[in-house]
């Protein structure tokens, strides 16, 4: 069993989008064998749980911090990391879909003596919003690469 966990402050629409896409794709993807802890540092409690329902989510638990002040990404992460319940965590960034091949794999190292598994790979896409209702149908990140060019390591 695996846990997601995925910082979360609602500070624009796109990212309650990404936020939604990555839920999703991980639903899809490990709904049988994971859990998804959406770690909020605000209090969006109602409107998370209404939106995943609305998308038959069943895998994945708000916990909301209800905190006010900066941002503190590594607290929120730590707090996500009280809450799981399993021995392997991945700390997934609500911005980001990592091929599913790629988690397993890390998930096989994690679970095969190594502590800390890097799962990302270069380049990065953008997908655009124009590309990404065709993209969620199944995922092909081999299809992305053929229309979009990646963006360099590092570059915002």
């Amino acid at each position: 069993m695996l846990s997601f966990i995925i910082q979360f402050r609602y500070d624009s629409e796109d990212r309650l989008k990404n936020l939604l896409r990555g839920v999703i794709y991980l639903h899809n993807h490990f709904k049988n064998d994971s859990n998804i802890l959406i770690i909020d540092q605000d209090d969006n409690f109602d409107l998370l749980t209404n939106l995943f329902a609305n998308y038959g989510i069943t895998n994945a638990t708000i916990h909301s911090l209800h905190t006010s002040g900066p941002y503190h990404r590594s607290k929120v992460i730590n707090q996500g990391l009280n809450f799981a319940k399993t021995d392997l965590c991945l700390i997934y960034d609500c911005d980001i879909l990592i091929p599913v091949h790629q988690i397993k794999t890390s998930v096989l190292l994690a679970s095969n003596g190594y502590d800390v598994v890097y799962p990302f790979t270069c380049p990065q896409y953008d997908i655009p919003q124009e590309y990404f209702t065709s993209f969620q149908l199944d995922y092909d990140f081999d299809q992305i690469k053929k229309i979009i060019s990646p963006r360099k390591w590092g570059e915002p």
